[in-house]
């Protein structure tokens, strides 16, 4: 793209933001027709941008990026899943809890706990059952599923299968 087609498109782009929607106002084209908000679809072009970034990063050995607005974003609403993962793809029974230790430029610490009604909440136990730990690309590279399990460094502690069990469902984006 030349100088003159890319001023004339970030041009265009800037008028466009400058005309943001009314609050509530849902946006007019979402993937899939999804019922997203604003927040949530510009959340995920962000986590898209980013994760397609790392694909293309480390296709040419040119690692980077990690500790980025991105990596933060991305990092942080695939934390928020979590609980789903273990509740909904692992579904343990009652009491199970899980925490994973994310090291890195965007260290976390998130927690889930099975309750009795066999749903997760987001709580980090005293005692999990199950403790995961990866750095923030190796935990981004599952959420994304963009490497099975056994092909990313993860330690597990405490109940191995569950620990296997969960760094095997923690794909997001199905």
């Amino acid at each position: 793209m030349d100088v003159h087609a890319f001023r004339t498109a970030v041009e265009a782009r800037a008028t466009h933001l400058a005309m943001l929607p009314e609050e509530g106002e849902a946006p007019p084209i979402t993937p899939g027709n999804a019922a997203w908000s604003w927040e949530v679809l510009l959340r995920n072009r962000s986590i898209d941008a980013w994760v397609h970034e790392q694909d293309i990063r480390r296709a040419v050995n040119r690692p980077g990026s990690l500790g980025t607005g991105g990596a933060q974003v991305t990092t942080r609403a695939f934390a928020a899943g979590m609980p789903y993962v273990l509740g909904k793809h692992v579904a343990p029974p009652a009491g199970t809890s899980v925490l994973w230790r994310v090291t890195g430029d965007v260290p976390l610490e998130i927690g889930a706990v099975i309750g009795d009604d066999g749903r997760a909440a987001a709580e980090v136990a005293d005692d999990p059952t199950s403790t995961l730990s990866m750095t923030n690309e190796a935990f981004t590279i599952l959420c994304a599923g963009r490497r099975p399990a056994d092909k990313i460094e993860a330690a597990v502690g405490g109940d191995e299968g569950l620990g296997r069990a969960v760094l095997g469902a923690m794909t997001l984006t199905r």
